[in-house]
């Protein structure tokens, strides 16, 4: 799981902690484990203080007053590079993403965005995937169209813009959060 919450996250054991993930991707073999929505003032703490390699994009509540009072880069506080038509080599593997402001979406599909905004210019900043370099790894708060996308519901729809950079360049993994399971009555 790529967008995994903290101990300060409502109905998350407290076990879910760096040292706790660090020793449990040690025992299955992962080498990358991601967080999403990592708000949290506790979080960002032990996130910003923690000495390992950290790269990301922003999400659509990175920049909601009720996430985030102060407005500020939520990867700056971390030390994260961020990955916004950006990449980063670690270990001969090279990163690149996108970030997740909702308003790409309706940019995309050319529908009125709720909270206003300059459509033209998202287009604009869509289309230069057109030119991103490859990476191996591609990370997007969004998914592609077409990849646990809901195209039913325009705010959880896929970003083709996406699905065409993954379609050339052809990354060993593409990563995206956003995505959550509707309820069940």
């Amino acid at each position: 799981d790529t967008h995994l919450h903290s101990h300060y996250s409502r109905a998350t054991s407290p076990n879910l902690n760096l040292e706790y993930l660090w020793l449990w991707a040690q025992i299955k073999g992962i080498h990358v484990v991601g967080t999403g929505d990592f708000t949290h003032p506790g979080w960002i703490k032990e996130l910003k203080d923690v000495d390992i390699p950290k790269v990301g994009v922003t999400g659509n509540h990175d920049y909601d007053f009720h996430m985030n009072e102060d407005q500020s880069d939520m990867l700056k506080k971390i030390g994260a590079v961020n990955l916004h038509l950006n990449t980063f080599e670690h270990m001969g593997v090279r990163f690149s993403g996108f970030t997740g402001e909702i308003g790409y979406i309706y940019a995309e599909n050319h529908a009125p965005y709720y909270k206003g905004g300059d459509m033209d210019a998202m287009r604009n900043e869509l289309s230069k995937l057109e030119n991103q370099e490859p990476c191996d790894v591609f990370i997007t708060h969004f998914p592609s169209v077409d990849t646990h996308d809901m195209p039913h519901i325009l705010g959880h729809k896929g970003i083709k813009a996406f699905r065409d950079y993954i379609d050339r360049v052809k990354p060993k993994h593409h990563f995206h959060g956003h995505m959550h399971k509707p309820m069940s009555s």
